[in-house]
């Protein structure tokens, strides 16, 4: 995984997700890279697949863009 590009892609005070649990670490980064930008890098467990359905569908009607 290009942490570090990931990073240097987020907006000023943008955030990573890391959304599941990765079979290995995740690799080292530039603290730099938070420094300059003020972001923050969090995680966050994957949900029940029923919910994962409600939120694409609630999405979906309110047509939700990326």
């Amino acid at each position: 995984m290009p942490l570090n590009g990931y990073l240097q892609l987020l907006a000023t005070r943008g955030q990573f997700i890391q959304v599941g649990a990765p079979e290995d670490n995740l690799p080292s980064f530039s603290t730099f890279a938070l420094i300059m930008k003020s972001a923050k890098i969090g995680g966050s467990l994957i949900r029940p697949l029923w919910e994962i359905d409600e939120m694409l569908k609630l999405a979906a009607e309110k047509e939700v863009r990326p």
